[in-house]
C-alpha cells in the first residue's frame, strides 16, 4: 500500500500467482473428495463447517462419517446432509449438566489473560442477581496482590464473602460449606506449558474431588492451542470447558472440536465483556444454529 506504482508493476504476476493456488487448493480438494469418495457436490457442506472454525480434519471426518448414511443413495438432498451432519455433532458433543444455584463449588483455572477472572464473576453475580443466592467468592492460591484486590472489589460490590484459600485443608472445608451455599473462586493464573505449576494446581485441586473445575480458554486460540491447553488443565483436574471471548472469535466450530475430541464437556460460555448479561448456558441447537445458519444466531 505504501508503494503502489511497484504494487501495479507486479499486479499480472500476483494474479497469476494467485490463480495458481487456487487451482492448486482445488486439485487438493478434489483429491481429498476423491480419496474419501465424496461427491463434489458436497463441498458446500464442507465449506460451511470450514467457515465456523472446524479444523478441516473434523470437517471431512463429519461429512464423510454422513456421506456413509446415503451410500446406497444415488442423490443426496443437501439440506437432508446437513441435517445428518448436525445430529453427528449433537451425538458427539458434550455438555455438562445445568449448574445448581443453591450450592457446589466451582473453580475457574487457566493461563493469563483468557478472562476467567471476568467469567467467574459473571457467573456470582448472575447467582446473586437472578437467582438470589449470593456466593462465596474466593481466589486460590493467591500469589499477586493486584489479582486478590480485583476479586475483593468484585465481592464487596456483589455483597459477598470474600476468602483466599492458601491451604488444601481450606479448599476442602469450602467445598462442604458448598453443600449448602454456592461457591466460586478464581484461581492464580497456570501456563498449560508449566508442569510445576499444573501439578501444584492439581494437588490443591485433588482436595475438592466434587467441584466443578473450569478450563477457561478464549475462543481466540487456534483450534490446537485449545486442545493443548484442554489436555494440559484436564490433566490437573479440570472437568469442564468453558470458552470466552465468542464475540472476537466467531467460530464456534473450533470450540465444538475441541470439546469433543478432548472429551472434556462445554461448562460456560462469554459473548462479550457485560455482567452478566453476556454469560451464557451452551444450548446445543443454538450452538449447531451458529455452525449452520450463523446468520440467524451468534454462538449460543
Amino acid at each position: 500500500e505504501s508503494r503502489p506504482n511497484i504494487v501495479q508493476q507486479h499486479d499480472p504476476e500476483l494474479l497469476q500467482i494467485a490463480q495458481k493456488l487456487a487451482h492448486l487448493e482445488s486439485d487438493m480438494l478434489s483429491g481429498l473428495l476423491r480419496d474419501l469418495e465424496l461427491p463434489m457436490h458436497l463441498v458446500p457442506v464442507l465449506n460451511t463447517l470450514y467457515a465456523a472454525g472446524y479444523p478441516e480434519g473434523d470437517a471431512l471426518r463429519l461429512v464423510a462419517a454422513a456421506q456413509e448414511l446415503y451410500r446406497k443413495n444415488t442423490t443426496i438432498d443437501l439440506a437432508h446432509f446437513c441435517a445428518s451432519v448436525r445430529q453427528m455433532i449433537a451425538r458427539e458433543l458434550p455438555v455438562a449438566p445445568e449448574l445448581d444455584a443453591t450450592q457446589g463449588m466451582r473453580v475457574f483455572v487457566g493461563s493469563s489473560g483468557v478472562g476467567k477472572t471476568a467469567l467467574a464473576i459473571k457467573l456470582a453475580a448472575e447467582l446473586s442477581f437472578n437467582e438470589g443466592h449470593r456466593p462465596i467468592i474466593g481466589i486460590v492460591q493467591p500469589k499477586r496482590a493486584i489479582s486478590v484486590a480485583m476479586v475483593r472489589r468484585y465481592a464487596e460490590h456483589l455483597g459477598c464473602n470474600f476468602v483466599q484459600v492458601r491451604s488444601a485443608q481450606q479448599l476442602a472445608e469450602l467445598e462442604e460449606l458448598a453443600h449448602v451455599r454456592p461457591v466460586i473462586l478464581d484461581s492464580s493464573p497456570v501456563s498449560p506449558m508449566d508442569n510445576q505449576g499444573l501439578n501444584q494446581l492439581k494437588k490443591i485441586l485433588d482436595h475438592a474431588p466434587q467441584a466443578e473445575v473450569h478450563a477457561v480458554v478464549p475462543a481466540t486460540y487456534s483450534a490446537q492451542d485449545i486442545k493443548m491447553s484442554l489436555d494440559a488443565f484436564s490433566a490437573a483436574g479440570a472437568n469442564r470447558f468453558s470458552a470466552t471471548r465468542l464475540d472476537e472469535a466467531p467460530f464456534v466450530g473450533r470450540v465444538l472440536s475441541a470439546s469433543t475430541r478432548t472429551g472434556v464437556p462445554l461448562g460456560l460460555l462469554s459473548n462479550g465483556p457485560r455482567i452478566p448479561d453476556d454469560l451464557m448456558k451452551p444450548r446445543v441447537n443454538n450452538l449447531l444454529d451458529s455452525v449452520f445458519h450463523p446468520q440467524i444466531t451468534y454462538a449460543a
